[in-house]
């Protein structure tokens, strides 16, 4: 019978965001069992600058983000992580969130339910009503979200919902560049960061794939040098006037987790519309 994950294993930081200075971490560091807020964006730092790699197809145009103040939308979140070494771990965490936009550039995410597999996680359900609050600039950065836990919800439960959370946050929105663009399109935001490609636009409707690869020796935990192998893919379908309406994600990394050396972890990320509870 598989083991499940303990929380800190379970909620890497998955996706690389954008934020105000650029991408989240690097995608060779050890899980962090606190993400720190503070360490996805500075409000010191300008904002980040896409590096355009190919303009895409006529006809090219400027693509910016403004939502539709007062709408109300649901979204569910799953993310499925799996362990293949010496044991092998599993666990799932869904969270199904009320959406609303009370502003042109701010989205707030209220949680309505949450259900994990992880059987150190006792009292998930004390974490119904995490608010999540983030500015989305035109071009679709963003500042690090505030996420405030209900009083009373059980501390470690708060942690692990919050962990799921930041894996999502970077990905709302898709950033995009200053220059017009056209289908075809390839941009990032940094040597390490993921490129980013427009696949479709279509009455408003537009598709987006991230990928990254990194193979080589990174820092991990406490400063040491190890080899990693790491894959992600993702695809995002989109729209200009609210957040995304889905994402498929799979993250695959060879490398140093926690105590297990050359463990083989899979991440499946999947962020879509739901119906409202």
């Amino acid at each position: 019978m598989p083991r499940t994950l303990s929380w800190c294993v379970v909620l890497p930081l998955l996706l690389v965001a954008c934020h105000r200075d650029g991408p989240a971490g690097k995608p060779g560091d050890a899980p962090a069992k606190k993400p720190d807020a503070g360490a996805l964006a500075s409000a010191d730092a300008g904002p980040a600058t896409a590096q355009l790699l190919e303009e895409g197809a006529e006809p090219r145009a400027v693509l910016t983000y403004a939502f539709d103040p007062g709408r109300q939308e649901a979204r569910v979140l799953t993310i499925d992580s799996l362990i293949e070494g010496k044991t092998t771990l599993e666990d799932q965490v869904e969270l199904r969130f009320k959406v609303r936009y009370p502003a042109a550039d701010t989205v707030e995410l209220v949680l309505r339910s949450a259900h994990t597999t992880e059987g150190e996680i006792k009292d998930i359900e004390s974490t119904q009503g995490t608010r999540v609050v983030q500015r989305i600039r035109k071009d679709g950065t963003t500042d690090a979200p505030e996420v405030v836990s209900p009083k009373g919800a059980d501390g470690t439960a708060a942690e692990y919902v919050k962990g799921a959370i930041l894996q999502i946050a970077g990905t709302l929105v898709v950033p995009l560049p200053e220059k017009p663009i056209g289908v075809g399109a390839r941009w990032r935001f940094g040597d390490d960061s993921p490129t980013l490609r427009l696949v479709s636009r279509e009455k408003g409707a537009l598709v987006f794939e991230r990928t990254l690869e990194i193979h080589g020796m990174r820092n991990v935990e406490r400063g040491k040098a190890v080899k990693v192998d790491e894959e992600q893919s993702t695809r995002v379908e989109a729209t200009l006037d609210g957040i995304v309406k889905h994402v498929e994600s799979k993250l695959v990394t060879g490398k140093v987790i926690g105590k297990m050396v050359g463990a083989k972890r899979t991440t499946h990320l999947r962020f879509d519309v739901c119906d409202p509870l």
